[in-house]
């Protein structure tokens, strides 16, 4: 089988890609939304490369330090690793990997089919042009990577994991330093779903600071900058829905991930002033009551409570807006984090409903008509989240439903006239005054449908 590496920037990564079929995932509809409920659990193999003799080539890599960075990122989104016994490759001649060819060689002798592959050595080929290689991913996606040991305890670690995940360089398209068919990723974001990374919450990314209208998100793991400290929702989306979907990950999927049962209780929504309490359960025995977990939270919370198993918190201002709540657990010396984003609801204004009949047109007799009400200019279908009600005197009406925010009226008149409909809307935060407007009902006779009479 012939291989293949694409140069993509000879100090930092290296990746052998060959684009697959069809690597379009969906995208989640908002930043609260996940792709699925439960978490994922990935088993990883980490092979560390020593000397015939056993004896260490290198200064052994702190395995520790390097599991709480990728835990660090991946947990928050439901993707947990859990860490197999350590394995060791007694080979002086692959401490030193020279060409991409000893790769191949290495990792087709000594490997875990069922198991996400690391394979750590003291250093790696260059790339034409460039220094050595600090890692690389084997394909994209792939169940294989290469790091050095210095690289392994940094970002490169979770970034060419991230790679194994499928997910690219948000730069992918737009920089000298990567090559492949993708097209860049318009500044605008117009193309997002198919151009660079596939992701649409990662802003586009010329990887060049110097251009000018680009916003590049620069602590993303999957950028070149620094630091890199996260993925985005839809990154995670992206991740997630692989693990579903590419039958190349089915088998290093586990069920032993130390913490992936642990749950974070308590309201995704709250209310200005309103303290909310959550609570960890399931948590790994021995845990229950003890000094574990950790708590912190984004900037916008505060904590009115702490115990070491349930928080009481709210947020410090009024106002729609999002923040997350974080968990951390440490289990045998390594860290893992559980977090429940929450949001904070307002409650709805009666100034912002207004009124209006379909097209504003007269509201006809023995027929459907739309009436819908606009909370701030939009058509409420279940997305602002609010409970709807309404009054229509003698009228026919098919509601949509208490969180839609439009009916259908049939006025039962045989003259034309006018009737009064008003409406409210509410969230748990509160409900507005009701909201009325007069509309014109305008009596008409001749031949409907299926020649009823009308």
């Amino acid at each position: 089988m012939l291989f293949l590496f694409l140069p993509v920037w000879g100090q930092e990564c290296g990746m052998l890609h060959v684009t697959p079929a069809s690597d379009n995932y969906a995208q989640p509809n908002g930043t609260l939304g996940t792709s699925h409920a439960s978490n994922f659990c990935i088993d990883l193999q980490i092979y560390i490369v020593r000397n015939s003799d056993g004896s260490n080539a290198f200064d052994p890599p702190n395995i520790t330090l390097a599991m709480n960075n990728l835990n660090e990122i991946y947990n928050t989104h439901g993707i947990y690793f859990n860490l197999l016994p350590l394995s060791y490759i007694n080979d002086s001649r692959s401490v030193y990997v020279g060409t991409e060819w000893e790769a191949i060689l290495l990792m087709s002798q000594y490997n875990n089919p069922n198991a996400l592959c690391v394979y750590v050595v003291d250093s790696m080929w260059s790339l034409s042009g460039s220094g050595p290689l600090a890692g690389t991913a084997f394909d994209i996606p792939s169940s294989r990577t290469m790091l050095i040991a210095y690289a392994f305890e940094r970002s490169t670690f979770a970034h060419e994991i991230g790679h194994c995940l499928h997910l690219y360089h948000t730069f992918r398209g737009t920089s000298a330093r990567t090559s492949g068919s993708a097209p860049a990723e318009r500044i605008d974001g117009s193309n997002c779903h198919t151009a660079a990374d596939k992701v649409c919450d990662t802003p586009a990314d010329p990887d060049d600071l110097s251009l000018t209208n680009y916003s590049p998100d620069l602590t993303n793991l999957m950028s070149y900058y620094r630091p890199r400290d996260h993925i985005t929702e839809g990154q995670a989306y992206r991740v997630r829905e692989a693990l579903l979907k590419n039958s190349l990950f089915q088998n290093i999927q586990g069920n032993a991930c130390t913490v992936a049962d642990v749950v974070m209780t308590g309201p995704e929504s709250v209310c200005p002033r309103q303290s909310s309490v959550y609570e960890l359960v399931n948590l790994p025995p021995g845990l229950n009551g003890g000094a574990n977990p950790f708590w912190t939270s984004s900037d916008n919370i505060s904590f009115t409570t702490i115990s070491s198993t349930e928080v009481s918190v709210r947020f410090l201002s009024s106002g729609e807006q999002e923040g997350t709540l974080t968990a951390r657990i440490t289990v045998n010396g390594i860290s893992y984090w559980v977090t429940k984003r929450i949001k904070q609801l307002s409650p709805p204004l009666t100034s912002a409903i207004t009124l209006e009949s379909f097209q504003n047109a007269p509201l006809y007799t023995n027929q459907f008509n739309t009436v819908t009400a606009r909370y701030n200019g939009d058509i409420d279908g279940g997305v602002l989240a609010y409970s709807w009600e309404w009054v229509v005197p003698s009228s026919s009406i098919q509601n949509q439903g208490s969180s839609y925010s439009y009916i259908k009226v049939q006025p039962n008149f045989t003259y034309n006239t006018s009737i009064y409909i008003k409406t409210r809307t509410g969230n748990q935060c509160g409900t507005t005054s009701w909201v009325g407007k007069w509309f014109p009902v305008e009596y008409r006779t001749g031949r409907g449908r299926g020649g009823v009479d009308y």
